[in-house]
């Protein structure tokens, strides 16, 4: 199977695969949005590039779905991570950075990596000496080359000022050094590759809400004051029920803790929830059904008891 790139993919491609041929350059970043098909950019790259190349994921969703992106295109790769019970390694390499342990080096060594990409590469990537990353990196020389892709190239750090966002390129340990290519969002609206988003605005007082001791996030406790307080979850609720009466089909809800969300379910039941405390087949199972619309097995208007889930009385379940 063929992809047709956009221009902002094939650009993306060729700045990427001219990195990667490039002699000695300093770990980069490339940033595309969310949605802009990343998936794609990495396995175009991995196409290209005439050298063994290890592609590293954040999670098991993630590696999946590039490791399928990639196959799609009449190509083989393997898979090394636990998560899906594979320790191959290959040409092209698809991983979870869980994995990338002292085995998977030496099986990478002998195979002579030189290439690696990495997808999200703001998360879970800690640049400081001696961390399991930064031994992983060390391993393979100086002459090994980094490309990071993300659509957040920046991170929260925490210091005696408080919490700031430092990007990728500036933050101290620093792993990576330069910024190769940006698309922006209004570039995949313009042209009609994102849906135009509609955003809807809610009275909020923040007053109730406390900083933690490190200025980096408010407490649980304020959070759910500040919620019971002005009904912002029976607001949500409401919005939701007017959501499915129209027609919506799926519809991903994010909440202020696990409790509510299984509140949430209760009353509307073709509703799942996923949590830390999700077990990864239920998880899987739950990810799939939603992506399928299969959760809507029956008129939605029918699964919800809106006679005893009014706006009054959410935060006495």
């Amino acid at each position: 199977m063929a992809f047709e790139l956009r221009k902002y993919q094939e650009e993306s491609v060729d700045i990427g695969v001219d990195f990667f041929e490039r002699n000695k350059v300093l770990p980069g970043i490339i940033v595309l949005p969310t949605g802009a098909g990343k998936s794609i950019v990495v396995a175009e790259i991995a196409k290209r590039v005439k050298s063994p190349i290890l592609c590293i994921q954040p999670s098991k969703e993630l590696l999946i779905q590039n490791y399928k992106k990639y196959t799609s295109l009449g190509l083989e790769a393997e898979l090394y991570s636990a998560s899906v019970n594979s320790k191959k390694v290959g040409e092209v390499t698809f991983a979870t950075i869980g994995s990338l342990k002292i085995d998977a080096i030496e099986k990478l060594k002998k195979i002579g990596l030189k290439y690696i990409i990495i997808d999200e590469c703001h998360f879970n990537i800690d640049p400081s000496r001696g961390s399991m990353f930064s031994r992983f990196i060390s391993a393979f020389g100086k002459d090994v080359k980094v490309l990071g892709l993300t659509a957040t190239p920046f991170r929260l750090n925490n210091s005696m000022d408080g919490a700031k966002l430092s990007m990728l390129n500036r933050t101290r340990p620093k792993f990576f050094h330069n910024i190769l290519y940006v698309s922006q969002i209004k570039e995949m609206v313009k042209n009609n590759w994102w849906t135009k988003l509609n955003y809807e605005l809610h009275p909020y007082n923040r007053d109730l809400l406390k900083l933690n001791s490190n200025g980096s996030n408010y407490t649980d406790e304020s959070i759910r004051l500040a919620n019971d307080v002005q009904k912002t979850n029976n607001k949500i609720y409401i919005r939701l029920k007017q959501l499915l009466e129209d027609g919506a089909k799926s519809i991903l809800v994010f909440m202020d803790n696990v409790d509510n969300c299984k509140t949430m379910a209760k009353y509307v039941n073709c509703a799942k929830v996923v949590s830390a405390d999700t077990k990864p087949k239920e998880r899987d199972d739950i990810i799939e059904k939603f992506k399928s619309v299969e959760l809507l097995m029956e008129r939605i208007l029918d699964n919800i008891d809106a006679n005893n889930f009014e706006d009054d009385e959410f935060n006495d379940q």
